[in-house]
């Protein structure tokens, strides 16, 4: 590749955020299929979550944070110094109209895009149901680690009825995207799942982990049917 300067910078400023604090680092980037081949999602450690469309970068089309903590003083999706800091969003993923977002203390919160494009306020994030631990059956903490109980990132199948988590726990845990209820997690590695993705013509899922190992697991492939097809985004379900 030859070293170029980048076509585009997109910032996210207090001004346009409404934010009185850094928003940290930047975490996650994830297209929006749904709303067209323009738009992207940014993800911040703050938990701010930041909407844009490329034709117009100068400054975020829609604007809230992932914490599930509402501002009832003013009804607004800003964030006030009185809060605690919530645990610092890692990893997002778009699925059709609504974009998960996961945190360091390994909660999965879901936001919704209204049908203008814009996203829903924060009194109104729903929360993933996640697996309860300790798991059934172990005394232990041979198979799960307590204290990490985060993730590093989520993904979608390619016809968008799952999510694959990837936890620090040593474990990949699944989601029905159409309930967000845990299907269950899986173990094949000795260290925190570092990565996932899905195979997008058979749907099975491959895992690495800290233990140098990668694995291939065919969970629930009788159910694929293949890739989701984008139709315009005025019909897309909400």
């Amino acid at each position: 590749l030859r070293v170029s300067q980048s076509a585009l910078r997109l910032k996210a400023t207090k001004e346009a955020t409404g934010t009185e604090s850094s928003l940290g680092m930047c975490t996650s980037l994830c297209r929006i299929s749904a709303l067209g081949p323009s738009y992207i999602l940014s993800v911040f450690e703050s938990t701010d979550v930041c909407a844009w469309d490329l034709r117009r970068p100068e400054a975020p089309i829609s604007h809230t944070t992932s914490s599930s903590v509402a501002d009832t003083s003013s009804g607004s999706a800003s964030r006030t110094t009185s809060e605690a800091p919530a645990a610092p969003a890692l990893s997002a993923v778009a699925v059709w109209r609504h974009v998960w977002v996961a945190s360091a203390d390994g909660s999965i919160n879901i936001l919704k895009f209204r049908s203008s494009g814009q996203l829903q306020r924060r009194n109104s994030v729903e929360a993933a149901a996640a697996a309860a631990v300790p798991y059934a059956g172990e005394a232990s903490t041979e198979g799960w680690q307590r204290e990490k109980c985060g993730l590093n990132l989520l993904v979608a199948r390619p016809d968008l009825r799952l999510v694959a988590a990837a936890r620090w726990d040593r474990r990949v845990e699944l989601f029905d995207t159409k309930t967000a209820q845990s299907l269950g997690r899986l173990q094949s590695h000795d260290g925190g799942v570092l990565g996932c993705a899905f195979d997008r013509h058979s749907g099975v899922l491959a895992t690495s982990g800290e233990d140098g190992r990668i694995a291939l697991w065919n969970a629930l492939v009788d159910t694929y049917h293949g890739p989701v097809t984008y139709p315009s985004a005025s019909s897309l379900p909400t």
